[in-house]
């Protein structure tokens, strides 16, 4: 099995949000994400870059070294505002190269 990786390298994310049941889950290379309803599923292809995405949903992508940045301070105790700090995220075009949509 995979190790996960640390915070401090590069980390490749995108999220399957499913419509039907708003759950916002992870994926992952060597398994499948099943969202809690069932209807949405979606995985990484073996680059670990490109990912397949089914059901009623929308991939989301983070801005990876913004998240990290982010995780660190926190980790760090850099920051003690109720808000926390902001990093970029977005909804993959379904014309986007990187994920497809089956």
């Amino acid at each position: 099995m995979r190790q996960p990786k640390k915070y401090n390298e590069r980390v490749f994310m995108k999220l399957l949000l499913c419509t039907s049941c708003s759950d916002v889950k992870k994926l992952h290379i060597e398994q499948e994400t099943i969202c809690s309803c069932g209807k949405s599923k979606g995985k990484y292809l073996e680059d670990g870059l490109h990912a397949v995405i089914s059901g009623p949903c929308v991939s989301l992508g983070l801005h990876n070294t913004e998240l990290v940045a982010a995780i660190k301070k926190q980790m760090e105790g850099a920051f003690d505002f109720d808000r926390g700090l902001n990093f970029t995220a977005w909804v993959i075009s379904k014309s986007s190269p990187r994920v497809k949509q089956d």
